[in-house]
């Protein structure tokens, strides 16, 4: 595996809301794949955080939400392209849950983000609201973000991971 890009994709300075879009390339077979795999790998634990973070002398970034060697498939919804588009516009939808401000933001990340699930197959999604801070898959900073979602969408004809960490912190 290997980290082709990356990118960090906000509303502006101001917003807290963000995307950190990251294309890895599969070297290995897909039908041998597992997820899983990832979570475990140096892949995860190095150049999953961003590179913008990870080159700045400050230590006040947050760690990211899941402990990756904790996590079980069970944990995951998998969705194709349609449920994922249907699961994230729910999720924006709801305001009494999120407020006025949070659909706003939520959707200029959208918008952004979108095209970029066209070449996906598969995604896994784990979301924040399925946790809670004393289960072992989550980090100390659990608390600090309002919503946290990870979505690992596999392009299986391109051998491609996409990792789309999308928060609010």
């Amino acid at each position: 595996m290997k980290l082709n890009n990356q990118l960090f994709i906000t509303n502006n300075p101001i917003t807290s809301d963000w995307v950190n879009l990251s294309e890895f390339s599969l070297s290995m077979d897909i039908d041998d794949f597992n997820i899983l795999d990832f979570f475990n790998s140096d892949h995860y634990k190095n150049d999953f955080l961003n590179q913008v973070l990870k080159n700045s002398n400050n230590d006040l970034h947050l760690e990211p939400m899941f402990i990756g060697n904790k996590l079980k498939m069970s944990k995951f919804k998998i969705f194709n392209y349609t449920e994922l588009i249907s699961f994230l516009k729910n999720y924006m939808s709801d305001i009494e849950v999120w407020g006025e401000d949070f659909n706003s933001n939520f959707l200029k990340i959208y918008n952004k983000v979108y095209n970029y699930f066209d070449c996906i197959n598969i995604f896994y999604v784990l979301d924040k609201e399925d946790f809670n801070e004393e289960d072992e898959e989550v980090s100390n900073d659990f608390i600090l973000y309002d919503y946290y979602l990870l979505i690992l969408g596999v392009d299986t004809s391109n051998r491609k991971l996409f990792t789309f960490e999308w928060a609010s912190d």
